[in-house]
């Protein structure tokens, strides 16, 4: 039997949870740390807040493309977070 490995995921400027047995976490605390990461591994999702506090989100994802233009990635809302910026999000790949 294959066993497959664990999924890996990126999470920026959040704390990941306490039950990771699941999956793989790497954690960065900024956004520029992160897309340092990505440059150097292969992770299956990255895990983005909103607001963020070092970068806006759109520019955030003109910089993850460029380095990895087909990662997946999951936007977490925050009561700041308008239906634009949701919009805006989707439209850029997050995945719902």
């Amino acid at each position: 039997m294959v066993c497959a490995p664990a999924p890996s995921l990126l999470v920026v400027g959040l704390e990941s949870p306490a039950d990771s047995a699941r999956a793989s976490f790497v954690q960065a605390d900024s956004p520029g740390r992160a897309l340092e990461l990505l440059k150097l591994l292969r992770v299956d999702l990255v895990v983005v807040p909103s607001p963020m506090d070092d970068m806006p989100l759109p520019a955030f994802v003109r910089f993850m493309r460029m380095v990895s233009p087909w990662q997946k990635w999951l936007l977490i809302a925050g009561p700041a977070t308008t239906a634009q910026d949701e919009l805006a999000a989707r439209c850029n790949g997050a995945l719902a």
